[in-house]
């Protein structure tokens, strides 16, 4: 949008409109590449949603400062609508996925830590390590949040 010629007013710094094409682009590619995926329920859906969603943070990211220090928006013309209303939108789109992998995430936590807890008998702090916590307090209020008890008290339960 911002290389072709009509959509914006002249004098667009190229500083600011090439890594922002291009990187709106590669953006998209990876969205759809990720597309796949997700409708199958592969093993790499989530890898390449968070790749797809860095990524076009980073760029989103990379594009309001550019076009703050260049100063584009005042060549904007007819593609403002862009900065104005699409990229609060996609920065705001990109959050919830953050939050919606990171919720995925601890869900995952709690139900590996909770058949690790009934069916073996590794010490918790061995399970804590095994499902990506180095710490096991944080652990234990992850599992607090996301099964109601600790994982103490899961153990004893049983």
């Amino acid at each position: 949008m911002f290389l072709t010629r009509g959509a914006t007013f002249p004098g667009m710094p190229p500083q600011f409109a090439y890594p922002a094409a291009f990187g709106d682009l590669l953006t998209a590619i990876l969205a759809f590449a990720a597309i796949p995926f997700v409708l199958r329920s592969s093993c790499l859906a989530k890898p390449a949603v968070w790749i797809f969603n860095i990524f076009g943070t980073l760029d989103l990211l990379a594009a309001i400062t550019f076009a703050t220090i260049y100063n584009a928006p005042v060549t904007m013309g007819p593609a403002y609508w862009i900065p104005a209303f699409w990229v609060p939108l996609l920065l705001v789109t990109h959050y919830v996925t953050f939050v919606l992998l990171g919720r995925r995430w601890q869900l995952w936590v709690a139900s590996t830590a909770q058949h690790l807890i009934r069916e073996t008998p590794r010490s918790l702090i061995q399970i804590a390590l095994e499902v990506g916590y180095t710490s096991p307090s944080h652990f234990a209020q992850v599992f607090w949040r996301m099964v109601g008890v600790t994982p103490t008290e899961f153990r004893s339960a049983l």
